[in-house]
């Protein structure tokens, strides 16, 4: 036995007894857990820098023990151990626990159960919190510095780790029998791995592990770059950012700090209060001489998640409630699930397109792939090669054209970035196709107002969205063509003001595709955080993906080599569209075309 000191929260013990057990004894320390009057018991994982789990630890109130995921095994005792992870009798908790059964699922390919505690004290529309959040609303005890407490699950400290991982489940352990806690524990909806199709959990999986490996690359401490900074009364600053990618976002939760170093070495932290264009209030926890000159602004810690990571994790967790089922999402099984209608219906034969107005402009390829994007019986995907110069701009805005003049059909057009975005807005704009493009105040307000001026009038920041749907169908006007982020279509305000009612997600187009993980289509556009497949599957016809998988791969990819794009997925390759770069010569006095075929 060894002891952890335990300072994190205000109560006792101060050193947590620690006891270990190889891989061939996890059944003694299941026996001895099941053992303990504690009613509900902590659980927390640790990985080691390749993503592999390597230890379990599970915690009572008082102790903590930790199992090695590694190792032979005993068939004897390994049932007293599965017992505990699937018991209905013995509670396991912890935050994060959607994630938590399915790597134990994975790694060990047995049943687990549990009751997540990030979810704990919030109703079925409110994302996750920190733990941090949950101690203070379960009244365990008070707290002075969250991110203490919050730190602990980022997973970066390779040194202090098996100190952070008991810690972790101790604080799930505490958590989840506190007398406010308990009698929610024992009515919440469970997390059972028994719920989910072996090809879900496998699936998921998988997501899940990339996710915790990309996570263990971010940087825990993000250099700031400024103009200046303006000193206020009461310790407040106000920072000019120099860089939209380095600048120091606002952050509501504790999940980070502001580190400030002044030039004669003091170092000074704070939070953020706000943040308007490029300027940042910073509030500080100590005062500061007014004529302090700084040399360096830091942010230490993790961002706030995203609205798609949100999304994302509660549709894992909802899925692993059983209340939703991703196989009734016809796209959704197209990439993952196929059945044998799916696969015919993939490989289903499109016609040529045949309104000529709309594609007399256009090369062959451009035409073959507009008709394959247009076809109503054609394949639901359709996946485009575009390597520069091919035209795909060009491409996907006559068939917005099409889609919007001839069939009337509402189309949304979605980028990994807002510089593609506003491109194919540009093109639409040339075509005289009635659109609006959807744009964040944090990317455009005094950052990137220049790059629009073309299109003002098709413009629409998120903060000017209205609340109600008559006010934002005024808005909307008779526009059935939608440009956004991938990101933005994650944004639980969409949902919430009956956009997808008003402009429904029939057809999506998906441009610089090659750069997205295939499993970023696990996000929200919905306030219930849906799988976007999941959520539009009873409107969406006819996902289109365009790309250059040899340009730009998945972010991410050189540290998680199983990040896979769309246009990685074997089922789908038979089927691709690759565009041919046309290019006109004056010379020697041509007046043909010269076609030019890419060949990869």
């Amino acid at each position: 036995m060894t002891t952890v000191r335990q300072d994190v929260l205000p109560l006792l013990p101060n050193g947590l007894p620690v006891f270990r057990y190889t891989r061939q004894e996890a059944g003694r320390a299941a026996v001895k857990l099941a053992s303990s009057t504690c009613q509900v018991l902590g659980l927390a994982l640790s990985q080691n820098n390749k993503g592999v789990l390597d230890r379990i630890a599970v915690a009572t109130e008082d102790e903590v023990h930790i199992i090695h995921a590694s190792g032979t095994r005993s068939r004897k005792l390994d049932k007293f151990f599965f017992k505990l992870l699937a018991s209905e009798v013995t509670t396991l908790a912890g935050f994060g626990m959607a994630k938590l059964a399915l790597r134990l699922q994975g790694h060990l390919d047995h049943r687990v159960r549990g009751v997540d505690l990030s979810t704990l004290f919030l109703n079925t529309s409110e994302a996750a919190v920190p733990p941090s959040e949950v101690i203070q609303k379960s009244g365990l005890c008070p707290l002075t510095n969250g991110f203490r407490v919050d730190r602990l699950w980022h997973e970066n400290d390779q040194k202090n780790a098996t100190n952070e991982l008991c810690l972790r489940a101790w604080i799930s352990a505490k958590v989840a029998n506190c007398a406010k806690s308990l009698p929610l524990v024992r009515g919440a909806q469970k997390v059972d791995t028994n719920l989910v199709k072996a090809e879900v959990l496998a699936c998921l999986h998988t997501l899940i592990k990339q996710n915790d490996l990309l996570a263990l690359t971010r940087p825990r401490i993000s250099n700031n770059e400024f103009d200046s900074f303006k000193m206020k009364k009461g310790g407040k600053i106000e920072l000019v950012n120099s860089r939209y990618k380095t600048r120091v976002r606002h952050s509501n939760s504790s999940q980070s700090y502001v580190e400030i170093t002044a030039q004669d070495g003091s170092v000074y932290q704070g939070f953020t209060t706000g943040a308007k264009g490029k300027t940042t209030a910073i509030k500080l926890h100590t005062f500061v001489p007014n004529a302090t000159p700084f040399q360096s602004v830091s942010v230490v810690g993790l961002e706030d998640p995203t609205a798609a990571e949100k999304a994302q994790e509660a549709l894992v967790l909802r899925i692993l409630q059983g209340q939703v089922s991703l196989l009734d999402a016809p796209f959704v099984r197209y990439l993952w699930f196929r059945s044998h209608w799916d696969v015919q219906r993939l490989n289903a034969s499109s016609e040529a397109c045949a309104e000529m107005q709309y594609i007399e402009h256009l090369n062959p390829s451009q035409a073959e792939v507009v008709g394959a994007m247009t076809c109503t019986a054609g394949s639901p995907i359709v996946v485009v090669h575009g390597p520069p110069g091919t035209g795909k701009t060009t491409t996907i805005s006559s068939a917005a054209e099409i889609w919007s003049k001839v069939y009337l059909e509402p189309v949304w057009i979605i980028g990994h970035s807002n510089v593609s975005v506003k491109n194919i807005a540009e093109k639409l704009s040339q075509r005289n196709v009635d659109f609006k493009l959807i744009v964040s105040k944090e990317f455009y307000v005094e950052w990137h107002e220049h790059i629009y001026e073309k299109i003002q009038e098709n413009l629409i920041r998120t903060d000017r969205l209205p609340r109600d749907r008559v006010g934002l169908s005024r808005m909307i006007g008779s526009s059935t063509v939608i440009l956004s982020t991938l990101a933005l279509l994650s944004n639980p305000g969409l949902e919430r003001n009956g956009m997808f009612d008003i402009v429904p997600v029939q057809n999506l187009v998906v441009d610089e595709a090659s750069q997205i993980d295939v499993f970023e289509y696990m996000a929200s556009s919905q306030w219930l955080f849906s799988h976007v497949f999941y959520e539009f599957r009873n409107s969406l016809g006819k996902v289109c993906f365009f790309g250059d998988p040899k340009q730009l791969p998945p972010f991410g990819q050189e540290e998680c080599r199983s990040l896979q794009s769309v246009f990685d997925v074997p089922h789908l390759k038979g089927n691709s569209y690759f565009l041919d770069v046309q290019c006109k010569s004056s010379m020697f006095n041509l007046s043909s075309s010269i076609q030019l075929t890419v060949v990869y």
